[in-house]
C-alpha cells in the first residue's frame, strides 16, 4: 500500500536512505517485489542492500537474474560490473583458485562488454588486484594510448614488463625501444633490447641504438662493450655507407687512445663478420699513425684481412715492422712470402740472408742452396758451400768448383782443392784440384796429378782434353798425341781440328782417316762426326767418295745440309731425272724435316727456275721468307725471279709489287740487296721510289758505273712520267668520285647546309654517266628546320663541237617532286653558244625561294673569243617559279653582258672580269633594279685541276646597282692531292650587297674528289 500511495520516486529515496533499518528495507522490498516483478529499480535498491548487509550470495542472484532477463546496453554494463564486484568480495571471503578463474573470466567478460566509454584504469587497477596479466597488460597499453600526456618512463616500463612477462616478444621489443629515450633505463635493458633486435637481424634499428649507448656511455667499460656492439651492428647493417664504419672506429677513438684490446675487438669483430675490406682498411689507418699500439694478435689479424683483400705492400709492411718489434721467425718467414709474391727477388734475397745470419733456421740455407745464384749471393753461398763439405757432404764439392770459377779466384781454388784431396782423397777434390792447376798455369803439377789421377780412376774425358791442350802449349806433341790415341772413340772425334793438326805434326794422316772409316763400319758415326769424315775427305782430295759420305750422312742424321749438299751436285751436272726421284723417294717424315730447312727449299726453288716451274719455286720462295726472312741471296734471287718473268705471267707484277713495299719498311735489307731493288721499282714504275733507293747506293758509292747509269735511265723516266702527270692533272675528269660539303649563311632569313656524293664512269665512247646524292637542311629565323633528299641521274658527252647534258631528279621534300635539265651547246675555235633548260630545278635566287619553290627557266648564252686573252659574252633568261603545290610564285628575267681579261695564265694565274646587267622581278619577289660590277681572280684555275701541294686562290670583286647601293664579295680557297690523285678544296665565301639579298651571305664548301 505504500508503494501505491507514494509516489515512485519518494519511496525508492526514502528505501534507499534506511541505512540503519536495512533488514526492514530488505523485507518491505522483497514484498513489494512480489506484487512488482518486473520493476528493475526496486531490484537495484534490493541488491544494493544486500551488499550492504554482506548478503552478497543474494545480491549475486538478483545481479545474475537481471543480466538474463535484461536487453539494455547500458543497464547490462552496469549489472556485469556489479556481478564482477560481488564474485570479487566472495572470492575474498573465501579464496580458492575455481573462483580466481571465475572472477578473472567475470572481469573480462565485463572488460570485453563495456567497449564504449570503458574506465581502463579501473580494469587496470582490478586486473593488478587479482593479478590477470593479460587484461592488466591490454588495460594499460588503452590506457597510455587515450592519455598519452601522462605515459612516462613508469608505465611504459610497466608495459614492457608485461608484455615480457606474458611473451609477446614484439610488443616487449616495442616498448623497450621505446624505453631507449629514457635515462632512467638501465644498461642490462639496453642490452636485451641490442640481443633482441639481433636476433630479429634489425640490424638497422640495433645500429641506431648500440651507436646512442656508445657515445653516451660515462665508463671505458661501458664505452668499449657499446662500441663493441655498435660496430657489430653498422658492419652487418645493409644501409650503411661505405664510411660509416671508419666514423664510428673514429669517434671510438676521439673518446678514448686506442690500445691493442682495442685492436684486437675491431680487427676481429670485422673479420668474423665478413668485413675483411673494412677490417683491412682499419688496419693501415691505424698502422699507418700509430703502430706501436699493435700486439702480436692485432698484427696477425691485419696481415689476415691485408692478404684476402690482395693489399701485399701493407702486409708485408706489418711483417716486417713485427720481426723488428717482437724478433720472431714467423714473421721474417711471412715477410718473405708476400714479398716473393710480389715478385722481388732482391728483396726476398736480402730477407732470407737476414734470416740465415740471426735464426740459424735450415729453411734460408735450403733457400740458397735451391737458388744457386752466385751473381747475387756468392760470398754466402760460398761459406754455406765451404761449411758443407767440413760436415763431410762431398756433393758440394762441385759448388764450391763453381763458387771459385764465379769469383775467379784461381790460386785459391787451386789451394783448396789440392789440400781437401789430401785430407779427404775425394776423386771429385783430385779432379778440380788437376783443372785448377791448369787454369792457374802450373801445367806441370796439374799433368803430374792427372798421371796419378789417371792411374786410379782411369782416363776422365775432360780431363783427357785439357792435359792434351797443356802438352800442346809446351809443345809436347808426341806425349799429346798418345793421349789422343788414348781417348775414347767417343771423344776420339770431338776436336777434328787437333787432331789434324796432330796427325800433321805427327805425319799420320792416313791413320785419322781410317779411323773415319773404321767408325763409319761399325756405325758409330753421329752427326758431328760424319761432318769432320766430309772435311778430312775434302781435306786429303778423296772425294770420289763425298756423293757416299753425303748419302751415309742424310740417313744417319736427317740433316737436311748433307741432302742438299748430295742434290746440289746433281743440279750442277744437270741430272734433273735423278733429282726428281731422290725427291720423290723422301718419306712423309724426311718431307717434315726438309720443309724448315732453307738450304733445301733454296735448292728447290732453283730446281723449279730451271724447270721453268714458277708457281712452285714461289712456293719454295714462301717457305725460304718464313725460315729466314733477311737472308740476301734468297731476296736478291727472288726478285730475278719476278723481274725475268713477269712479262709471261703477269700475277707476278702484283708480287713485285708486295715485295718492294716490304722492303720499304725495311730500309736495312734493301741497302744490302743492291741494284736489284732499284731495278724492281723501275719495274713497277715507281721512279720517285728507285730514285731515292740508287742515291742511298751512290751515297756510298759514288763512282760506281752502274750505279751512275741506272740513275741516268731513271731520271729519262722521272721526266717522262712528270709529263704524264701533268698532262692528267690538267683534265682531272679521271676522278669518279666527289664528296661535298657546304654551309651557308643567307643573312638572317636561311641557314642552309648542303651535302652531297657523286659518282661517274665512260658508259659509251665520249659520253659519261652521272649519279648523285644530295641531302639539304633548313633552318629559317624563327628556328623551324626542314630537310630535302635528292637522287639524280645525269648523262653528258664530251670531246665534241656539239655538246649537251641531260639530268633527272627525284627529291622528297614535303611534297615531293621530279625535277630535269636539258643543256645544248655548239663550239668552234673562237666561238660557243648555249641553250639551257630546267624544269622544276631548285633554285637560289632568294632564301624563301630555295626552301620553298621550284624554277622552270630557259636561258641563251653567246661567248665570243676576241684572241687568247680576251672575251665577251652575252646571257638571257627568263625564270618562272612555284611553289612545292603548284602555286605560283613569281618570275624573274635577267640580261647580262661579261668582259673577261687573262693577265696570266700560268699558275698564279690572274684574271679580270666586268658585266653589266638588267633585273626584272615580280614584285613579290624584288624590286627590278640593273647592276654594273668588276671581279679579279687569282689562280682559280687551279681549282679546277690536280695540285701536288697547297695551291691557293681567290677572288675579290665590287659592284653597284642603279640605287647607287655598293656591295662585294671575297672567294678564298685552297686545292691539293692527298693521297696518289685524292684532291680536297675549301672554299670560303662573302657576299654582302650584290644581287637581290641585300643582307651579309657567307658560307663554307669542302670538296673531296678521289
Amino acid at each position: 500500500m505504500l508503494y501505491l500511495l507514494f509516489p515512485k520516486g519518494n519511496i525508492e529515496d526514502f528505501l534507499s536512505s534506511q541505512g540503519d533499518h536495512a533488514n526492514l528495507s530488505i523485507n518491505y522490498l522483497q514484498n513489494m517485489i512480489l506484487y512488482h516483478p518486473k520493476n528493475i529499480d526496486l531490484k537495484m535498491i534490493l541488491m544494493e542492500k544486500y551488499t550492504q548487509t554482506g548478503q552478497n550470495q543474494e545480491a549475486l542472484a538478483i545481479n545474475q537474474a537481471l543480466i538474463a532477463n535484461t536487453q539494455n546496453k547500458k543497464l547490462l554494463t552496469q549489472l556485469r560490473k556489479v556481478e564482477y564486484l560481488l564474485e570479487k568480495a566472495l572470492y575474498f571471503e573465501k579464496p580458492n583458485t575455481q573462483k580466481l578463474i571465475k572472477l578473472k573470466k567475470r572481469l573480462l567478460d565485463y572488460y570485453e562488454y563495456s567497449q564504449e566509454n570503458r574506465d581502463y584504469l579501473f580494469f587496470f587497477a582490478e586486473s593488478s588486484n587479482i593479478d590477470y596479466g593479460y587484461l592488466k597488460y591490454d588495460a594499460l597499453v588503452h590506457y597510455m594510448e587515450e592519455h598519452p600526456e601522462v605515459v612516462d618512463y613508469g608505465l611504459e616500463k610497466m608495459a614492457f614488463d608485461l608484455a615480457n612477462k606474458l611473451n609477446y616478444q614484439e610488443a616487449s621489443l616495442t616498448y623497450l625501444e621505446k624505453l631507449i629515450k629514457y635515462p632512467e633505463l638501465n644498461k642490462e635493458l639496453s642490452e636485451y633490447l641490442v640481443y633482441s633486435l639481433f636476433e630479429r637481424n634489425q640490424f638497422t634499428k640495433a645500429r641506431k641504438i648500440t651507436t646512442k649507448l656508445f657515445l653516451q656511455s660515462q665508463t671505458d667499460d661501458e664505452r668499449t662493450k657499446f662500441f663493441h656492439l655498435a660496430l657489430y651492428t653498422l658492419a652487418q647493417d645493409k644501409t650503411k655507407t661505405p664510411t660509416d664504419i671508419s666514423k664510428l672506429i673514429q669517434d671510438y677513438a676521439n673518446l678514448k687512445d686506442l690500445l691493442a684490446p682495442d685492436i684486437v675487438i675491431i680487427l676481429n669483430t670485422l673479420i668474423e663478420l665478413g668485413k675483411s675490406k673494412e677490417a683491412a682498411t682499419f688496419a693501415i689507418n691505424m698502422f699507418y699513425s700509430n703502430p706501436e699500439s699493435f700486439d702480436e694478435t692485432g698484427i696477425d689479424m691485419a696481415i689476415q684481412s691485408l692478404l684476402w683483400n690482395a693489399k701485399l705492400e701493407h702486409a708485408r709492411a706489418f711483417s716486417f715492422f713485427a720481426e723488428g718489434k717482437f724478433e720472431k721467425q714467423k714473421y721474417l718467414d711471412k715477410t718473405i712470402q708476400i714479398s716473393t709474391w710480389l715478385g722481388e727477388n732482391d728483396a726476398v734475397t736480402a730477407l732470407n740472408e737476414q734470416g740465415y745470419y740471426k735464426y740459424n733456421s735450415k729453411i734460408y740455407e735450403m733457400y740458397f742452396l735451391n737458388n744457386k745464384d752466385l751473381d747475387a749471393n756468392y760470398k754466402l753461398l760460398g761459406e754455406i758451400y765451404k761449411k758443407k763439405v767440413r760436415q763431410k757432404a762431398y756433393k758440394f764439392i762441385e759448388n764450391m768448383a763453381m763458387y771459385y770459377e764465379h769469383t775467379g779466384e784461381i790460386p785459391k781454388a787451386e789451394a783448396y782443392f789440392t789440400k781437401l784431396y789430401q785430407t779427404s782423397k775425394q776423386k771429385t777434390a783430385a779432379y778440380h784440384a788437376i783443372a785448377f792447376s791448369y787454369k792457374n798455369s802450373h801445367f806441370e803439377k796439374g799433368l803430374k796429378l792427372y798421371k796419378a789421377y789417371q792411374s786410379k780412376y782411369g782416363i776422365d774425358p775432360i780431363l783427357q782434353d785439357l792435359s792434351i791442350k797443356r802438352l800442346l802449349a809446351l809443345k809436347r806433341f808426341d806425349e799429346a798425341y798418345a793421349l789422343t790415341k788414348a781417348t775414347e772413340k767417343k771423344n776420339f772425334l770431338n776436336n777434328k781440328q787437333r787432331f789434324t793438326d796432330l796427325a800433321w805434326l805427327e805425319k799420320d794422316y792416313v791413320y785419322l782417316y781410317q779411323k773415319f772409316w773404321d767408325f763409319e763400319a761399325k756405325n758409330q758415326l753421329n752427326a758431328t762426326n760424319y761432318e769432320h769424315f766430309l772435311l778430312l775427305e775434302k781435306s786429303l782430295n778423296y772425294s770420289n767418295k763425298i756423293e757416299y759420305l753425303y748419302q751415309q750422312a742424310w740417313k744417319k742424321t736427317h740433316n737436311g745440309y748433307y741432302l742438299s749438299s748430295l742434290m746440289y751436285k746433281l743440279l750442277e751436272k744437270k741430272k734433273f731425272d735423278e733429282f726428281q726421284r731422290k725427291l720423290n723417294g723422301l718419306t712423309q717424315k724426311e718431307n717434315t724435316v726438309l720443309e724448315h730447312n732453307i738450304e733445301f727449299q733454296t735448292l728447290l726453288a732453283q730446281y723449279y727456275i730451271q724447270q721453268s716451274n714458277i708457281s712452285l719455286a714461289l712456293k719454295s720462295y714462301e717457305k725460304i721468307f718464313k725460315l729466314a726472312p733477311n737472308k740476301i741471296s734468297s731476296h736478291q734471287s727472288y726478285l730475278w725471279l719476278l723481274l725475268d718473268n713477269q712479262a709471261k705471267n703477269p700475277k707476278l707484277s702484283k708480287k713485285l709489287r708486295l715485295h718492294l713495299k716490304h722492303l720499304k719498311r725495311n730500309p736495312k735489307l734493301r741497302e744490302q740487296l743492291g741494284m736489284v731493288a732499284v731495278v724492281a721499282a723501275m719495274s713497277s714504275q715507281k721512279y720517285s721510289l728507285a730514285k731515292k733507293w740508287i742515291s742511298k747506293l751512290l751515297e756510298k758509292n759514288p763512282h760506281h758505273q752502274e750505279y751512275i747509269s741506272l740513275n741516268n735511265d731513271i731520271e729519262t723516266m722521272e721526266r717522262n712520267k712528270r709529263y704524264e702527270t701533268h698532262n692528267k692533272m690538267l683534265h682531272p675528269q679521271h676522278l669518279k668520285r666527289q664528296i661535298n660539303i657546304n654551309k651557308k649563311h643567307l643573312g638572317l632569313a636561311l641557314n642552309v647546309t648542303e651535302t652531297d656524293f657523286s659518282y661517274q664512269w665512260k658508259l659509251y665512247q665520249n659520253i659519261k654517266s652521272k649519279i648523285m646524292l644530295k641531302h639539304y637542311e633548313y633552318k629559317n629565323a624563327k628556328g623551324i628546320s626542314a630537310e630535302q633528299t635528292a637522287f639524280e641521274i645525269a648523262l653528258k658527252n664530251s670531246n665534241q663541237s656539239f655538246l649537251w647534258d641531260f639530268s633527272l631528279t627525284q627529291t622528297e621534300a614535303k611534297k615531293d617532286f621530279t625535277s630535269a635539265s636539258l643543256n645544248l651547246g655548239y663550239r668552234t675555235h673562237n666561238f660557243n653558244v648555249s641553250l639551257d633548260t630546267k624544269y622544276q630545278n631548285k633554285t637560289t635566287l632568294t632564301p624563301k625561294l630555295e626552301q620553298n619553290a621550284l624554277e622552270n627557266a630557259l636561258a641563251l648564252n653567246v661567248q665570243a673569243y676576241i684572241n687568247q686573252r680576251t672575251s665577251f659574252s652575252f646571257t638571257a633568261q627568263k625564270s618562272e617559279f612555284e611553289t612545292l603545290h603548284g602555286l605560283n610564285a613569281g618570275e624573274a628575267k635577267r640580261v647580262q653582258l661579261n668582259a673577261n681579261y687573262i693577265l696570266r695564265s700560268g699558275y698564279p694565274d690572274i684574271t679580270f672580269n666586268s658585266y653589266l646587267n638588267h633585273n626584272q622581278f615580280s614584285k613579290n619577289i624584288s624590286q627590278d633594279f640593273s647592276e654594273f660590277g668588276l671581279a679579279s681572280s687569282v689562280g682559280t684555275a687551279r681549282q679546277q685541276t690536280l695540285n701536288s701541294s697547297w695551291k691557293p686562290f681567290g677572288t675579290v670583286a665590287l659592284a653597284i646597282n642603279d640605287d647607287k647601293n655598293l656591295g662585294g664579295s671575297l672567294t678564298l680557297g685552297v686545292s691539293k692531292m692527298l693521297t696518289g690523285d685524292d684532291s680536297l678544296d675549301v672554299l670560303l665565301d662573302y657576299y654582302n650587297g650584290i644581287g637581290v639579298i641585300s643582307e651579309p651571305i657567307y658560307g663554307l664548301n669542302v670538296k673531296y674528289r678521289f
